[in-house]
């Protein structure tokens, strides 16, 4: 689902063109409409006209084709999480140096105009000095949520923690600006398979600030990114899938402020634009840096802890 979501903003974007698919169902890559399909990922990853490889399969497998990626010389946008611990995520860092390639975890909320928007309204300070910090990402998986689908499944990185709670862990240390944080209160309710279906976490950053995490995959919430200051509140409604023009909102007393944003592109392709645009100018990393998705990892890792 995210592949194909991704390969449809992909012509959207200013640099990026689809050359080649692989799946481990040859019939299922030819459908996918790509120019070449590959049955195996080591086909793909031997193909010479592929510069970067998108990689979306289940979470454990990350690490895996990430690694093998970079080994064969080819830059690598992950999906997120980036791995399913610090310490994966560590080696598909050092592949990355050994084999001189671009690696970046994909949380495309990261490249949109939205992000940047945001980041320069706590840059003003217009909330003041930052005290509390709410994160949200929950979705009802419906039909979907049957004991053999990656969601419910344990061996697959099944939960919600790592299919969404990632978003509110990243977007916790982004507002905070630190890579500093450890989890001080965690809850998970649980299904039938063990995985977390919701869970919470209450998280503690640098400068005295706290955040409040909720995420889950069998009940739909409205999004939500709040920032809350001295000064005012900043309320991002679409904070992590930003599609075409956006509002972010500062609300206060005797504040009351809209910014809107504007989008010339698929949410997706602003990703692939990162990635070319940094492939260009011979960096290894893009948005999130290593150092935050290594960040980001530490806490996912902590929080799964806290619930076990």
């Amino acid at each position: 689902m995210i592949a194909r979501a991704f390969a449809a903003d992909l012509p959207s974007s200013r640099t990026g063109s689809l050359s080649a698919v692989a799946s481990r169902d040859a019939t299922r890559a030819a459908a996918f409409g790509a120019p070449r399909a590959h049955d195996s990922y080591e086909s793909l990853l031997a193909d010479d006209d592929v510069d970067a490889v998108y990689i979306a399969t289940p979470h454990p497998l990350h690490a895996e084709w990430a690694i093998a990626a970079a080994e064969a010389g080819k830059h690598v946008l992950c999906e997120k999480p980036l791995t399913t611990s610090c310490d994966a995520a560590e080696r598909v860092i050092e592949a990355a140096i050994d084999n001189d390639v671009f690696v970046m975890e994909a949380f495309m909320y990261r490249s949109h105009p939205q992000t940047e928007a945001l980041l320069m309204l706590l840059e003003q300070k217009i909330v003041g000095e930052i005290l509390t910090v709410d994160a949200v990402h929950c979705f009802d998986g419906g039909s979907r949520l049957t004991p053999d689908n990656r969601l419910l499944d344990p061996v697959l990185g099944g939960g919600a923690i790592l299919d969404v709670g990632c978003y509110c862990v990243s977007g916790a240390l982004l507002v905070g600006g630190t890579s500093r944080a450890r989890i001080v209160d965690a809850t998970a309710r649980r299904g039938v398979t063990g995985v977390d279906l919701e869970a919470t976490a209450t998280l503690e950053l640098d400068r005295g600030i706290t955040a409040t995490l909720w995420c889950a995959i069998d009940r739909d919430r409205p999004p939500a990114l709040r920032i809350h200051g001295t000064a005012a509140t900043i309320v991002v409604d679409t904070p992590w899938l930003p599609r075409g023009a956006t509002t972010i909102r500062v609300i206060g007393p005797g504040v009351r402020e809209a910014v809107d944003i504007a989008s010339d592109r698929g949410l997706y392709a602003y990703e692939a634009d990162v990635v070319a645009g940094a492939v260009a100018a011979r960096l290894h990393e893009g948005v999130p840096g290593w150092d935050e998705s290594l960040a980001t990892m530490r806490v996912l890792d902590e929080w799964r802890d806290a619930i076990a």
